[in-house]
């Protein structure tokens, strides 16, 4: 499931900006990653929003590229989306820089939900 984190939003960004980027998130970056839209999580942390600047900095966290032959360019192309649907959603009152966080598909648990004894 891949986590899309987009920090600096400034706290009075109307909730309908939010919207477009989730909207873009879920059907032009889940095109390009090859995945479901329903996959995708966005969030936009309050805490790392400021009042002036001139960047929004986005992150993606998955493991969804790993052990892909065209891993290099399929991360790339997801970056490149990425940036351009926040982009597009601010209409390009700021820049957007995007980076895909490391994340070892080796390191990595998973606990299922269930019975606890």
């Amino acid at each position: 499931m891949p986590f899309v984190t987009v920090k600096g939003a400034p706290r009075d960004t109307p909730q309908e900006v939010f919207d477009a980027v989730i909207q873009g998130v879920k059907t032009e970056v889940a095109k390009v990653m090859g995945t479901k839209p329903d996959w995708f999580e966005v969030y936009f942390p309050a805490d790392l929003s400021r009042a002036e600047h001139e960047t929004l900095y986005v992150s993606i966290d998955t493991g969804l590229f790993f052990g892909k032959e065209d891993m290099d360019e399929l991360a790339k192309n997801t970056t490149q989306a990425l940036a351009q649907v926040v982009w597009d959603a601010f209409k390009g009152r700021y820049a957007v820089e995007v980076f895909v966080n490391n994340l070892n598909i080796g390191w990595r648990s998973l606990k299922l939900r269930g019975e606890y004894n």
